[in-house]
């Protein structure tokens, strides 16, 4: 390597003092874009010749491309530019950019607690469709290529984010927020969640639950999230016209089983059962019993997820394909006291169906991620740092 550059060096100096022209000369060509390799090769003149920088090594694929795509060839300072004046240079660094023509397709952030923050109107927060940033390569403004790295940049003032940093936001961004902003968003984000989480009944709902108990309402009604879920499926039936009179009219009854029937589908005039969960906090349970119903095609589940927000599903597939990314693990818990022959029996599959739950993820929460999905892969030089949940701060309810 080195010894080799220095003979070189050495050689071509002589020439050059000799007064010999360059043009007509084999000259040393790097090989490798790292390492100093070297090939003597004549016929040069009038091919482009790249002068080596450093900058160039990290992106050395889309260079090469480039060169070979150019018929071009690459040289250090084996020779200095001044004595390759007659030849076609081709030096500088390569720049970095954000391809802003891309990312002209973006939507404001309209995740619910960030509208509700006080703040929201001031920093300026908007969400690109694509998993990483996307970013143009170029040397003297001839571009070499493309790539796609980091999940957030601000650009004149308004944070850009990327699709995947949206669920997790604030944390999933925070070195780009000022301290206070975040602070702020983080505080306001958990009592958000811990607001929606609870039961509120309004006057309607209320007067609604009267009607349906003959004033004589259960003693949890306000602890009873599956009866919250009841009602909230009731008032979303109607609204898409739905006929729940005999529904209504049998709750008395069925409210313990959290299910709405028979509603009348206003179209085939089919008897339908709505079974009713609350799923609050993003997290679904249910029994083996529950989930077998879903083969019913006349049994379908409404999910409250609290703030208005909720699900329909007609099939088992429909639960677990509701997220954007299919989860790697499924989640059970099953009821039993902490005693070896009780874990044995369940390994076993000797366990009580009717104290096994399925876990399902229903909407975005960033605490339960790492149940559901495998650990993201330690990130490469180009596609930047993922943020890393901190195993500690994980909320299992």
């Amino acid at each position: 390597g080195s010894m080799e550059k220095h003979k070189l060096k050495q050689v071509y100096g002589k020439a050059i003092e000799l007064g010999l022209s360059l043009n007509d000369l084999p000259l040393p060509l790097r090989t490798d874009l790292s390492r100093s390799k070297y090939k003597i090769q004549d016929k040069v003149f009038g091919r482009p010749l790249y002068y080596i920088s450093d900058s160039w090594s990290t992106y050395a694929d889309l260079l090469l491309s480039h060169i070979s795509d150019q018929e071009g060839v690459i040289i250090d300072d084996v020779l200095s530019i001044a004595t390759l004046s007659e030849f076609d240079i081709v030096n500088g660094e390569i720049e970095v950019s954000l391809d802003t023509e891309v990312l002209s397709d973006r939507v404001p952030l309209a995740v619910p607690f960030f509208l509700e923050w006080s703040q929201h109107n001031e920093l300026k927060v908007s969400v690109y469709n694509g998993e990483l940033l996307p970013f143009k390569v170029t040397l003297n403004d001839i571009l070499l290529g493309n790539i796609l790295k980091n999940n957030a940049v601000v650009v004149e003032g308004e944070l850009i984010i990327c699709r995947g940093a949206e669920v997790g936001f604030p944390s999933t961004v925070r070195e780009h927020l000022p301290v206070e902003d975040y602070n702020s968003l983080d505080v306001f984000k958990r009592e958000f969640e811990k607001r929606r989480s609870e039961i509120h009944f309004s006057d309607e709902q209320l007067s609604r639950l009267n009607q349906i108990f003959d004033g004589d309402l259960p003693e949890d009604y306000r602890k009873n999230y599956n009866l919250s879920a009841l009602i909230a499926a009731f008032e979303v039936l109607v609204e898409k016209g739905y006929d729940v009179a005999k529904a209504r009219g049998m709750l008395e009854r069925t409210h313990e089983y959290a299910q709405l029937s028979p509603v009348i589908d206003g179209h085939s005039l089919s008897a339908l059962t709505f079974m009713a969960r609350s799923a609050r906090k993003g997290l679904l349970y249910m029994t083996q019993s529950a989930w077998d119903r879903l083969d019913d095609p006349l049994t379908y589940l409404f999910v409250d997820l609290g703030a208005g927000e909720y699900h329909i599903f007609s099939s088992k597939q429909d639960v677990l394909d509701v997220n954007d990314q299919r989860a790697d693990y499924q989640i059970f818990r099953i009821e039993a006291d902490a005693v070896a022959a009780n874990v044995d029996a369940i390994l076993r599959g000797n366990s009580d169906k009717r104290k096994i739950w399925m876990i399902f993820k229903v909407k975005p929460n960033d605490e339960f991620d790492p149940l559901f999905y495998k650990t993201m892969q330690p990130s490469t030089e180009l596609t930047d740092n993922h943020t890393k949940m901190d195993s500690s701060r994980i909320n299992y309810i």
